[in-house]
C-alpha cells in the first residue's frame, strides 16, 4: 500500500508539475495576448485618426475642386452672355451693311438713269443748239 500512495504521489506530482507547466504556458500566452490586444488597441485608435485626417483633406480636395469647376462655369457663362453679345452686334452690323448695300445699289441705279438722262438732255441740248445755230443762219440770210 505505501508503494501504490509513493506511486500515487509521484503520479500526482508529476501532474502537479505538467498542470504547472500548462498553467504557465497559459499565463505566458496570456500576456502575449494582452500585449497584443492593446497594440490592436493602439493601432485601431491610430488606424480612426489616420482615416479622419484622409476624410478631412480629401472632403477639403473635394470642395476646393467643387469650387473650382462652378468658379470655371460661371466664367463660362459669362464669356458665352459676351460672345452672344458680340454675335448679335455682329449680326446687327450685318443687316446694316446689307441694307446699306442694297440702298447703294439703289443709288447707283438712280446715279446711272440720271447720267442717261444727262446725255439725252446733252444730246437734245446739242440738237437744239445746231437748230438754234441753222436758224439764225437761216434768219441772217433772210435779213
Amino acid at each position: 500500500r505505501r508503494d501504490e500512495s509513493t506511486h500515487l504521489m509521484t503520479d500526482t506530482a508529476s501532474q502537479r508539475e505538467k498542470i504547472s507547466e500548462v498553467i504557465e504556458y497559459i499565463e505566458k500566452r496570456l500576456a502575449e495576448l494582452e500585449t497584443e490586444k492593446d497594440e490592436l488597441k493602439d493601432f485601431q485608435r491610430l488606424h480612426k485618426n489616420r482615416r479622419s485626417l484622409e476624410y478631412a483633406l480629401l472632403t477639403h480636395e473635394v470642395a476646393d475642386a467643387v469650387k473650382k469647376i462652378e468658379d470655371a462655369e460661371n466664367k463660362k457663362a459669362l464669356e458665352m452672355e459676351r460672345s452672344t453679345g458680340r454675335w448679335s452686334r455682329i449680326s446687327n452690323v450685318r443687316a446694316e451693311i446689307d441694307e446699306l448695300e442694297k440702298v447703294s445699289e439703289r443709288e447707283s441705279k438712280k446715279v446711272k438713269e440720271l447720267e442717261k438722262q444727262l446725255t439725252r438732255l446733252k444730246s437734245q441740248a446739242e440738237r437744239l443748239e445746231e437748230k438754234k445755230a441753222r436758224s439764225e443762219i437761216d434768219a441772217d440770210e433772210i435779213r
